[in-house]
């Protein structure tokens, strides 16, 4: 019987796999998020999972990696893919936004004294408002050591503690971008009549154009997204009286838009 991609409805000979409602080629399963049962999911969800990473690895050009873990630091995203060539990943279902994380790890475990080598894994863990992964990067890696009587002193591997700087700057990089902007915007606020009310204030302080019509959905997605922005847990420039200003400010321009959506 003759099988065909729901997604791209090509032909299938070999090298799918099956759906709930049909079969996917291997090369639209690679913009299928890694965590996802084909088996309980049907064309229709996986097209859009599928149409909205494939336009993200567009957008997306890796900067650094280390193990399956690469990141974008113009563009600020990063991509976990256990496929790679040339340093490059081939699998886009595991692609993010920074701005898009309530919570990210990344760390050295399981260590021990193998071979007299010390050996560690690194793992990857994030939080979304739709996602929560932990997944190993990397198996192995060398670490320095030095032996204290019947203990064993180890560094994290030099290489992995610049690759974490990096993601760390890219966060910061993200947050700061957010803040200018927001703060450019609070600006304009004394320019206008009648500020508290006025749409184009509240779409600004959302990051909607002022020809955007955001559904009550949409808003409370990106009030939900600034607001975690914005939280010191995840932005150490910002301290507690100025996240309390700027949560009050996102708030207010929701409320503005969600009541014109009443």
């Amino acid at each position: 019987m003759k099988k065909e991609c729901c997604l791209c409805r090509r032909s299938i000979v070999l090298l799918c796999k099956k759906n709930a409602d049909g079969y996917i080629c291997n090369k639209c399963k690679k913009y299928i998020p890694s965590k996802i049962n084909l088996k309980y999911a049907d064309a229709e969800y996986l097209k859009s999972l599928y149409e909205e990473n494939k336009k993200r690895s567009k957008t997306f050009s890796c900067t650094a990696s280390y193990g399956s873990l690469f990141i974008d630091g113009k563009n600020n995203m990063f991509c976990i893919s256990n496929r790679q060539a040339n340093r490059l990943p081939l699998c886009f279902g595991d692609i993010y936004y920074v701005s898009e994380l309530s919570c990210v790890g990344l760390y050295c475990t399981n260590a021990r004294f193998v071979n007299n080598r010390v050996l560690c894994d690194i793992k990857f863990s994030f939080t979304t408002e739709n996602t929560s992964s932990e997944t190993t990067i990397a198996r192995g890696q060398k670490c320095s050591f030095k032996i204290q009587g019947d203990k064993v002193a180890w560094n994290e591997p030099p290489v992995f503690c610049v690759f974490r700087e990096m993601f760390k700057q890219m966060i910061d990089n993200e947050y700061f971008g957010l803040n200018k902007k927001l703060q450019s915007i609070q600006k304009m606020k004394h320019k206008i009549t009648h500020t508290e009310n006025n749409y184009d204030w509240a779409k600004g302080i959302m990051f909607f154009d002022t020809e955007d019509d955001p559904s009550s959905a949409e808003l409370k997605k990106h009030r939900n997204t600034l607001v975690k922005a914005f939280h010191p847990d995840l932005n150490d420039a910002l301290h507690e009286e100025e996240n309390t200003q700027i949560t009050a400010r996102i708030n207010k321009a929701y409320e503005i838009l969600n009541d014109g959506n009443k």
